[in-house]
């Protein structure tokens, strides 16, 4: 009956889906029916229209779960906006993140892997990392990835902006808030450009499509949505000197790093009233051999779909003191397959075939309010439920072999409090702790604190503590397989202490200066390894610290000129000493946009070095710079706009470190490639 559940999967999801978004449209077109949709006269100005000195009043939600100026947050918090993503062509959130200071990212031509103050731990699918959907988790309930690149579920043509929280915020956040919280914030119907659509082309045959809309009608309903369609057929020659031998093609992977990918979302609010619906689904080809596959043969690939729809509704109460009332419920997806050949049964090939299911709901009541002048407080509970945690693996071609790895659930409460307390005019602390209590290991506790000096309105000095954890997730518990992997349900979660000193000044109206020094230390850190029985499995061993130093400026000047310069030293080491693998001592990112024509036409370049790095076998990766050059042409003519990027412009040869289960040591990336894209506004 398992195995029957997960071949039906995509068309009862689908045809639920399809359901939920047609009840919605009817409401919309019932108020349509009733009301002429009409520009709102009342929306925000949008994020790119915005200098530095508005930008650093525009107020985040990520860092405490209520609006807060960027200088206020206990926390240092970065924004990507819109005009960001335009002007430097940025194609996936994790070619975004290259803004953010200390930040590095790489791909195994599976996942895009994120780097967070020196820790990127070869293979690791970002589960340190927090990601957001408008304040909704996307990590998925088995692996707790954070999908970066073209697997994630929303086209980055739907972001508004990218708030950027670094270091713990499990305070708030719970569990995978160890080095960063990134939520992502979409279009709105008040946003400005919110009816277009996008076609774009690119190298190795990239060609995308892209529609949206969004308007604000005068009942007062506010509604956006999109879909997009991406098909690539990826690098077609890619050279792998571990497999350099005439029976593997001398180690060149032709034709077999295709990528497809489709996704929408619709958000609609009304009164207080707010429905989110999100889906996506990517298909990518594998050309590394992975698990030790075959190589150069078109077959292994993997799919992901992930969606979620959430309902909430939030409402003023004790105006006076500011008290706000939230309540959301939320329902989640996820399914995942992969599909290897192996050379296990010559002289055929034989396939192994992994899926994984996953399923929970939950909800959260959150309640904020001005205790007196000088006294804030937030608090809440959640609760989650993951009704159907299942994994299916199977051999077939030229026999059949069904395994049975995983079939759980789990229950998750938690309870969260923070205050903020004005010690004098020009000092404030913060405090909060978070409690989640699991029903597989326990309780882990999230502690906070930050002290925060503001001698004038342009400069903010803040210390900074923080304790973070990573619960052990199921796949590292519970994935069982007689032949390579075997569970652990007695693994502890990770644990991270964090405390950071920030300087943040304001430089004359237009530039921001962010200086910040870390020290991090993580115990029982989860690793995979080989047990007496020549199989796998997860166990907490020893741990990492890591010492470091950053500055970041960044500046937006009247005339549309903007950019940022930053440059990271870092000194993360395992517990005896030595340094960690794919952790580099210096990152430097820097960019520009020359407004050639202001308002019309942008010249962006914008680089990216990141020094030599440890690979999981005790090699390096050598030290490389990469230069990227967009030309934005905004009303080209009528309601017209176009961009043109060139990635890797000096067609510089790059290798990131490759994960345990690559043959090869290294995974190169990309060479230079470039994209066209129009866009039409109507």
């Amino acid at each position: 009956m398992k195995t029957q559940r997960y071949h039906s999967y995509n068309g009862h999801c689908f045809g639920a889906w399809a359901v939920a978004c047609c009840i919605l449209l009817a409401t919309m077109a019932a108020c349509v029916w009733a009301d002429d949709a009409v520009p709102s006269q009342d929306a925000q100005p949008s994020l790119t229209e915005l200098g530095l000195e508005e930008l650093m009043n525009i107020e985040v939600i990520s860092a405490s779960k209520k609006l807060q100026k960027l200088s206020e947050t206990p926390a240092v918090v970065f924004v990507i906006t819109r005009d960001d993503i335009r002007r430097h062509g940025y194609r996936t959130l994790a070619e975004a993140m290259r803004q953010v200071i200390g930040m590095y990212v790489g791909s195994d031509r599976i996942f895009n892997y994120l780097g967070v103050r020196g820790l990127a731990r070869p293979g690791d699918v970002n589960t340190r990392i927090l990601l957001l959907l408008d304040g909704h988790r996307i990590n998925n309930a088995i692996f707790d990835t954070a999908m970066l690149g073209e697997d994630l579920s929303l086209d980055i043509e739907s972001i508004e902006r990218i708030e950027v929280v670094k270091g713990p915020g499990s305070a708030l956040w719970g569990t995978n808030a160890l080095m960063a919280v990134i939520n992502v914030i979409t279009q709105k119907g008040s946003g400005t450009d919110t009816r277009r659509t996008v076609v774009e082309h690119g190298t190795h045959a990239r060609r995308k499509a892209f529609v949206e809309y969004g308007s604000v009608y005068d009942s007062g309903l506010e509604v956006c949505g999109s879909f997009s369609s991406l098909d690539s057929n990826g690098q077609g020659h890619i050279y792998f000197p571990e497999f350099d031998n005439p029976a593997t093609n001398y180690g060149v992977a032709e034709g077999i790093d295709d990528e497809r990918a489709t996704r929408g979302y619709v958000s609609a609010s009304y009164k207080g009233l707010t429905f989110l619906f999100n889906r996506g689904k990517q298909k990518k080809v594998i050309p590394t051999a992975p698990y030790g596959g075959v190589f150069n043969v078109d077959g292994t690939f993997q799919t992901e779909e992930r969606g979620f729809a959430e309902l909430s509704y939030e409402r003023d109460v004790l105006r006076s003191h500011s008290g706000k009332l939230l309540f959301r419920l939320y329902q989640d997806e996820h399914e995942y397959n992969g599909n290897y050949l192996l050379d296990i049964a010559a002289p055929t090939l034989a396939t192994f075939n992994g899926a994984t299911t996953s399923k929970w709901w939950g909800s959260e009541l959150r309640y904020s309010q001005d205790i007196s002048a000088r006294l804030s407080v937030i608090c809440g509970i959640e609760y989650q439920k993951s009704t159907e945690l299942c994994a299916l693996a199977y051999l077939a071609d030229p026999y059949y072999r069904l395994a049975q790895l995983l079939d759980s659930s789990f229950e998750l409460r938690s309870y969260y409090l923070q205050a903020d307390a004005a010690l004098s005019d020009s000092i404030r602390l913060v405090a909060g702790t978070r409690l989640d209590d699991y029903s597989t290991f326990g309780k882990a506790w999230s502690p906070r604190v930050a002290l925060i000096y503001s001698p004038s309105s342009s400069t903010a000095l803040k210390l900074l503590y923080g304790e973070a954890f990573r619960a052990p997730n199921e796949y590292e518990r519970n994935y069982c397989s007689d032949f390579f992997q075997t569970g652990n349900t007695d693994l502890r979660p990770e644990e991270m202490a964090t405390t950071e000193l920030v300087w943040e000044q304001k430089v004359g109206r237009d530039s921001r200066l962010v200086t910040s020094m870390f020290h991090y230390r993580l115990n029982d850190l989860i690793t995979q390894v080989m047990t007496p029985g020549g199989v796998v499995r997860f166990e907490n061993v020893g741990g990492v610290a890591s010492d470091g130093v950053g500055i970041q400026i960044e500046s937006r000047l009247a005339n549309g000129l903007t950019g940022y310069f930053g440059l990271t030293g870092l000194h993360a080491r395992d517990a005896n000493g030595q340094p960690i693998s794919n952790s580099p001592r210096l990152v430097l990112n820097g960019g520009i946009s020359i407004p050639l024509m202001p308002g019309k036409v942008y010249l962006t370049p914008d680089v990216q070095y990141i020094s030599r790095r440890k690979t999981l076998s005790g090699g390096n990766v050598h030290s490389w710079a990469v230069a990227n050059l967009t030309i934005e042409a905004r009303d080209v003519s009528r309601d017209l706009d176009m961009s043109f990027s060139i990635y890797n412009l000096l067609d510089e040869e790059v290798f990131v470190p490759a994960r345990a289960d690559n043959v090869q040591d290294q995974i190169p990336q990309d060479r230079r490639t470039f994209r066209l894209q129009l866009t039409r506004r109507f």
